[in-house]
């Protein structure tokens, strides 16, 4: 690593061991090195202490709440506790490609006034299979959202997310397919 991280991953986790790992894998294997990771452990049922240490790498912060914070409430500290401007909150259930963190920093370098960026993902199944699930159905219909569906991807248009274009913060739509996420049910 050179220097001080650019980029913060921070994971809010309450259980999911073994999807955890996973996690932790796709950012270990990103094509960037200057990043730093939280784990931030809601109290819940499967502390992950031992899988956070057996990575070996120092980049890498677990920290267990002292109380179950609630969903928001973790996700909350997970932002408080960073020290980069950059934060992706990455779900344990989910990964990341390799140059995810490469092609964030160069949208967020080439447009410094920007505040959230969003980029695409693919939905995968527990099993780590490309899925499509209702929600994402859902979301290409909502208005302003543009859908293009592939086998692998469900992609919205460039801009802000419906309903947060009066924000006073801008926002960015980074288009690359950069991220995996886990659909589960519960």
């Amino acid at each position: 690593m050179s220097g001080s991280p650019r980029i913060t991953f921070a994971i809010p986790y309450y259980r999911g061991r073994d999807y955890l790992s996973e996690a932790i894998g796709s950012v270990l294997a990103q094509t960037v090195s200057d990043w730093q990771l939280l784990v931030v452990d809601d109290c819940g049922p499967e502390p992950a202490d031992d899988v956070v240490a057996a990575f070996h790498d120092p980049r890498i912060t677990y920290v267990r709440n002292e109380r179950n914070l609630g969903l928001a409430g973790n996700w909350n500290e997970c932002v408080r506790l960073t020290t980069t401007p950059p934060v992706t909150i990455l779900h344990g259930d989910d990964r990341l490609l390799p140059d995810y963190a490469a092609r964030v920093l160069a949208a967020a370098e080439a447009q410094p006034g920007v505040t959230v960026l969003f980029t695409d993902t693919v939905n995968i199944d527990g099993d780590g299979a490309p899925t499509r699930t209702p929600a994402d159905i859902v979301k290409g219909l909502l208005p302003g959202a543009r859908a293009t569906t592939s086998s692998r991807a469900t992609t919205t248009s460039p801009g802000c997310w419906p309903g947060t274009t009066s924000s006073a913060r801008p926002c960015a739509y980074v288009a690359i397919s950069s991220a995996t996420h886990r659909s589960m049910r519960r």
